[in-house]
């Protein structure tokens, strides 16, 4: 399975989209890193020395080490540039990748969404995430002021090991529903999967209920926890849906959905932590610089709160939006719907799928009109 004719078009779009949005991030986070030593965070690792004391009794001597420093929000924006470049890989390949066309015969069947993700999309997704994902957590998690070199390289090792479950679930998944099968799925790596979740999460809550400093309005780390648990978790729940019912994956094309996914859990996770540390800076009277023009004054907390909450409620409405165009189809019919009249005629009277067995009644899947109920027919 790859592209047809019209996914190809929309994949162009969806990457093109959260490139763009991905190196815009990544410029302003550079632009907002503080370049003072001062403010970069130590990342710190442990020496045991093993001796005696005056009195001659064994004691342990632990010290702390100073490994390097690194500021939290550049350590952000290198994660963002990381994640365009991963979608410029991806918007490259879908422009050289093959993909059906309305009148081509032979290719229908091989190039139409068949239920389960693309090999080229899912290989590259979760290799992204290995990365991407858990540098996000590491940076956010440095600005809080973890200093631990290895809780942060736990925290990451978790986040890359989760990502190879999602990599496990789509690749069994393409190879049973591929013969149409669904009877031998693996659900236990994805529980696993959700427990190491669960430990990221337990670290992010534990930082923000240990943070001190009650009277900062700005600090809320509480909320930052929250999206960052609902955001992480809905790659997760996304996965299990289409794993677990044919309708979803019928009508949500799981690829086109992560992409949402992806650029909006990122952007807005990165910006909240952004926004928190910056406002937090200056209400203590030190802002980073003089970069931003409402910091220094009385504008600046609910600017910044302005921001985080306008950030959450944009992606939730283009997640929501995004599944609405999904179920609707909207995505087919925004990419050359010109091309049906070429594929009834091309098609009329013809079969696809498995041994030619499903009948395309007036034309292809790519028809706008007819694809709903052509996937109603597909064999999984």
């Amino acid at each position: 399975m790859g592209y047809s004719y019209k996914d190809k078009c929309s994949f162009i779009s969806l990457h093109m989209l959260a490139f763009t949005m991905h190196l815009i991030s990544s410029v302003l986070a550079f632009y907002l890193s503080p370049t003072d030593d001062k403010i970069r965070r130590p990342i710190e690792y442990q020496q045991y020395n093993y001796t005696t004391n005056n009195e001659s009794m064994p004691i342990t001597i632990v010290t702390d080490v100073e490994a390097m420093r690194w500021s939290s929000i550049f350590v952000i924006g290198v994660n963002e540039a990381l994640a365009a470049l991963s979608h410029l890989i991806g918007l490259l390949g879908v422009c050289a990748a093959d993909s059906s066309k309305p009148g081509d015969k032979k290719k229908r069947d091989r190039f139409d969404y068949k239920g389960f993700s693309r090999s080229e999309e899912y290989k590259r997704r979760w290799f992204e995430y290995a990365v991407t994902a858990g540098l996000l957590e590491v940076g956010i998690l440095l600005g809080q002021g973890e200093k631990s070199l290895l809780l942060l390289l736990f925290v990451a090792i978790g986040n890359a090991a989760m990502q190879t479950i999602g990599w496990f679930n789509d690749e069994q998944l393409s190879e049973l529903r591929g013969i149409g099968s669904i009877t031998k799925l693996f659900y236990s790596p994805t529980v696993n999967a959700f427990l190491i979740l669960a430990a990221i999460i337990a670290v992010f809550v534990a930082h923000a209920v240990n943070q001190v400093g009650e009277d900062l309005k700005s600090l809320d780390f509480g909320y930052l926890a929250l999206i960052f648990t609902l955001f992480y978790s809905s790659f997760g729940v996304h996965q299990l849906c289409y794993m677990s019912y044919k309708s979803y994956a019928k009508y949500i094309d799981i690829d086109r959905f992560y992409i949402v996914l992806g650029f909006t859990a990122k952007i807005v996770l990165s910006w909240t932590y952004i926004s928190i540390e910056r406002s937090a800076w200056d209400e203590l009277g030190i802002p980073y610089d003089n970069k931003v023009p409402w910091e220094g004054t009385k504008d600046s907390i609910p600017m910044w709160n302005t921001i985080q909450v306008g950030l959450g409620t944009g992606a939730l409405i283009i997640i929501a939006l995004s599944l609405y165009m999904e179920y609707n189809n909207v995505c087919q019919k925004m990419c050359g719907k010109e091309d049906d009249a070429m594929a009834r005629g091309a098609f009329a009277g013809n079969t696809y799928g498995p041994q030619g067995m499903i009948p395309y009644h007036d034309g292809p899947q790519e028809d706008d009109a007819l694809l709903r109920k052509s996937r109603r027919k597909l064999n999984f």
